[in-house]
């Protein structure tokens, strides 16, 4: 059984201008272990019999909340978000991806090899002949997209992956990926940090990417 620390981070804007003075009234809460409040795990969240011991919640000097999530074998997180962000602590077992995630996101990072180091011969192959491909400047066919590559007018340096996730929908695999890539554009390098959402399809036995999109965050990189 994996067993993993949620601690969602609702909120700490301002706090560091709170006047600790006036938090000399606020109690020390303690309990035993076991005592604290179990719940199964919502269906929105989980896959699979997943068991969530809270460990503290929100008060009204603190905005942030804990748990404690217990998983069967075979249980697993399903696709959501926390708005806010959320930290992980791994105190047991090992978290792992089913082997179909591992080859999306395997592909992916090969993907991200090959435009670094223009093998468009192999970038052809990945690519479905139907492929769309959004850039900040606009949308380009599998044709361009490689022709771009091919002439250096796009130079994908490095993609350094911060985030990656796997979604399916039948034979359909979303991935997203956080990334920060450095690329020379123009004869200049840039530094971006993206959200890449990047859609494969299966044909005859093989996955192909059928659409690539940037989406740039309003974060420095």
């Amino acid at each position: 059984m994996t067993r993993a620390i949620f601690v969602a981070l609702i909120a700490l804007v301002g706090f560091a201008a709170t006047d600790l003075r006036t938090q000399d009234t606020a109690d020390i809460v303690i309990s035993r272990v076991g005592t604290r409040p179990l719940r199964v795990g919502p269906v929105e969240n989980f896959t699979g019999t997943v068991h969530a011991e809270t460990l503290f919640d929100t008060t009204a000097m603190t905005r942030a909340y804990g748990a404690s999530v217990s998983f069967a074998a075979g249980a697993r997180t399903a696709w959501h978000s926390h708005p806010r962000g959320q930290t992980l602590i791994v105190t047991s077992g090992a978290a792992q991806g089913t082997p179909q995630e591992q080859e999306i996101l395997s592909l992916s990072r090969t993907k991200w090899r090959w435009m670094s180091e223009r093998k468009v011969d192999s970038l052809a192959a990945l690519f479905h002949d139907e492929a769309v491909f959004v850039h900040m400047g606009g949308t380009m066919s599998k044709t361009q997209e490689l022709d771009v590559i091919r002439g250096g007018m796009i130079q994908y340096k490095t993609a350094e992956i911060q985030e990656a996730s796997v979604r399916f929908i039948g034979s359909t695999a979303i991935l997203l990926n956080r990334i920060r890539l450095t690329a020379v554009v123009g004869g200049n390098e840039v530094i971006n940090p993206f959200v890449v959402t990047e859609v494969y399809v299966q044909q005859n036995g093989a996955w192909k990417l059928v659409s690539l999109s940037f989406t740039r965050l309003l974060t420095p990189p």
